[in-house]
């Protein structure tokens, strides 16, 4: 089997996965990257819960920087796109 990848944003975070009544185990994003087998079923149903949700540091996508620089462009634009749209609907001496 192969391994799935998570992202924190703060680098060297750490989680805890229960592996039985009275244990966890210490899991550490290491420079903000988690990998972890497929096999392992307790670590991943714990992190794909809590991924990509509102909030939450952990991401199942990439690196959050990564993810807010792809986005960046498409922001620019819509943004450009917006105050082009209100720039035309002005009146004259309102700009």
């Amino acid at each position: 089997m192969g391994t799935k990848s998570f992202y924190h944003t703060i680098p060297n975070s750490v989680i805890h996965v229960m592996r039985g009544p009275a244990y966890c185990e210490a899991l550490c994003f290491h420079n903000g990257r988690l990998d972890i087998d497929e096999e392992d079923k307790d670590a991943l149903e714990m992190l794909e819960a809590i991924a990509d949700r509102p909030g939450s540091p952990v991401s199942a996508k990439g690196k959050p920087v990564d993810i807010a620089a792809k986005e960046a462009p498409r922001a620019v634009q819509e943004n450009a796109a917006h105050v082009i749209s209100q720039l035309a609907q002005a009146k004259p001496g309102q700009v």
